[in-house]
């Protein structure tokens, strides 16, 4: 069986030859629920000791809770439109917070400890980071009736830090 991989530090997925991490262990959240999508968050332990060739500065974490009501944006390689195809250049949009009343009606079964957004996912963008000021506050958790016109939903990551800090002492 292949080994699953990850791509830091590019903009352009046809030239990932040094950018390429092999994943040696994962961590799944312990309260994931897959049938409602609650805490739908992992950390991923990358592998190799090697120069990591990254030039990117990495996203930091929020440090604490905290209402989001800036404008964020998305980045991914997923497809464009629904039906349609993914790309090899990284997509970045601005997106808006969409107050979870609003988003609760729109998507039904919301699950806890999300964050809404108005547009910026679609097939293949899942597992991106949600970026507000600097900090990545979601992780891509689903989009509306799986097409990709909104609103999305991302897992808040200061609902997890607690979670995440224990993972990374270990």
């Amino acid at each position: 069986m292949e080994k699953a991989m990850v791509v830091l530090g590019t903009h352009d997925l046809s030239r990932v030859e040094k950018t390429v991490k092999y994943i040696d262990k994962i961590f799944k959240h312990p309260s994931y629920k897959s049938d409602t999508r609650e805490n739908n968050i992992m950390l991923l332990k990358l592998g190799g000791k090697d120069n990591w060739h990254f030039k990117g500065q990495p996203i930091q974490l929020p440090t604490s809770e905290k209402i989001i009501n800036d404008k964020c944006s998305v980045a991914g390689w997923g497809f464009t439109e629904s039906n349609k195809h993914t790309v090899n250049d990284l997509r970045v949009v601005d997106v808006c917070i969409i107050n979870q009343d609003v988003c609760k009606k729109e998507s039904s079964g919301l699950p806890a400890n999300v964050i809404c957004a108005d547009k910026g996912l679609c097939k293949g963008d899942l597992g991106g980071p949600l970026v507000c000021n600097g900090t990545a506050v979601g992780v891509a958790s689903f989009y509306k009736n799986e097409v990709c016109d909104g609103p999305n939903v991302y897992t808040d990551i200061s609902k997890s830090l607690t979670w995440i800090n224990k993972v990374l002492k270990k």
